[in-house]
């Protein structure tokens, strides 16, 4: 009994505290607290890091740089995480893009 606690405070729990801060990373971006590299910086896997170039794009657009937030479409793309929202919306910005 005690070994599946255990299995659960060493493998669960540091996921759950590194995508805790991952989120706060993005509120506090979002906040303007922390700047676009910090932030990226805080994407410790592929998952994190589409949500993190998915909030940075939508920040780009919003201060006309759409060129960019374009590149960052294509990132989230390539990282190629079909169920995620993120990858669907880059999905039809590519494609959009191309008409």
């Amino acid at each position: 009994m005690s070994i599946g606690i255990l299995t659960v405070f060493i493998f669960f729990i540091p996921g759950v505290i590194a995508y805790a801060l991952a989120q706060k990373g993005m509120l506090s971006f979002a906040k303007g607290s922390i700047d676009e590299a910090q932030l990226m910086a805080l994407a410790s896997d592929r998952c994190e890091q589409s949500e993190a170039l998915f909030i940075a794009a939508l920040n780009h657009i919003e201060n006309d740089n759409a060129e960019l937030a374009e590149t960052y479409w294509q990132r989230i793309y390539e990282l190629d995480i079909r169920t995620f929202f993120e990858f669907a919306v880059a999905k039809n910005k590519i494609k959009a893009a191309k008409k």
